[in-house]
């Protein structure tokens, strides 16, 4: 598996991406752990949708960066503005799922490595050039772990999204504030 580092404003989302969709979990309050999450739930619909497409497939874990001082009720504040670019950056068929307290993962059937990146570069740069409902200006980036897919390998989410969260992690150790990724 070999780790691409992306950060690709080059890249533009292309129209056929977008969609105004709105999530039931928007306004609730996030998991207190990544493990009071169930996965399965995630897994179970990219299992479902990515084998009954039998084609190539990607998956995004999205975390919020530079949490460290700030208050769990801010931090919700800032995941729910996430989840509401990130709804506005994918397709209908696309799953968004929150994974903790300040990560988002979000499942791409049918997209490639192209798509793929320019969904993350559209997050990535919408988040840092929006401003919250309040009219405040975000003061937050984030950090995502991509992984692309082929049919052959499409069967097991669990791989994809530990390879997603390996790619988070070495995005992270990278400083931040991009998106690195890979094929499985």
């Amino acid at each position: 598996m070999t780790t691409q580092l992306f950060n690709g404003s080059a890249l533009l989302l292309q129209d056929d991406l977008l969609h105004g969709d709105t999530d039931d979990q928007v306004g609730q309050p996030p998991p207190t752990d990544i493990h009071d999450v169930p996965l399965d739930r995630l897994t179970a619909s990219m299992r479902q949708t990515f084998t009954s497409l039998e084609n190539e497939g990607a998956l995004l874990v999205i975390e919020l960066d530079s949490l460290v001082m700030m208050q769990p009720e801010r931090q919700a504040e800032l995941l729910d503005h996430v989840v509401t670019v990130a709804r506005a950056s994918i397709r209908r068929t696309d799953i968004l799922e929150r994974l903790g307290p300040y990560t988002i993962a979000i499942a791409l059937p049918g997209s490639g490595r192209i798509g793929m990146t320019r969904v993350a570069d559209a997050i990535r740069q919408r988040v840092e050039a929006s401003t919250l409902a309040s009219g405040e200006v975000l003061s937050t980036t984030v950090t995502i772990g991509a992984v692309h897919t082929t049919e052959s390998s499409l069967s097991d989410p669990d791989e994809l999204l530990l390879a997603a969260l390996v790619n988070l992690d070495s995005a992270r150790a990278a400083g931040g504030n991009r998106t690195n990724w890979s094929d499985i």
